[in-house]
């Protein structure tokens, strides 16, 4: 009688066991498979946003030039530009990173 209950909760053990392993996996499954999503979709922006920032800010740098008469102001003034605003991203990396760990955490561990 003690045996066939202790045969009966180890096994109840062992498949509990089992279905918390299944469900933990399914859910890792989950994650990653909307976090490979998720960073395809920003890739393939990525690589469409930067071929559009690259015509518009080439006809803008051109647009300059031809109104200052001088090739190498135009391009200068759209450089200094991007170099400006690399270096407000560079001063603000830390916030951004710390909002985008809080997104990822927020979303993986209060899906439940």
């Amino acid at each position: 009688m003690i045996g066939d209950q202790l045969s009966t909760a180890a096994n109840q053990t062992k498949e509990l066991a089992t279905k918390s392993f299944d469900y933990y996996r399914l859910k890792l499954f989950a994650f990653l498979a909307g976090s490979l999503s998720w960073l395809s979709r920003l890739a393939i922006m990525g690589v469409l946003l930067t071929l559009t920032l690259l015509f518009v800010t080439t006809g803008f740098a051109l647009y300059l030039s031809e109104q200052l008469d001088s090739p190498l102001l135009g391009f200068l003034i759209v450089g200094g530009f991007f170099l400006l605003l690399m270096g407000v991203f560079y001063i603000l990396k830390q916030k951004i990173e710390d909002k985008l760990v809080q997104r990822l955490s927020k979303e993986y561990f209060d899906e439940e």
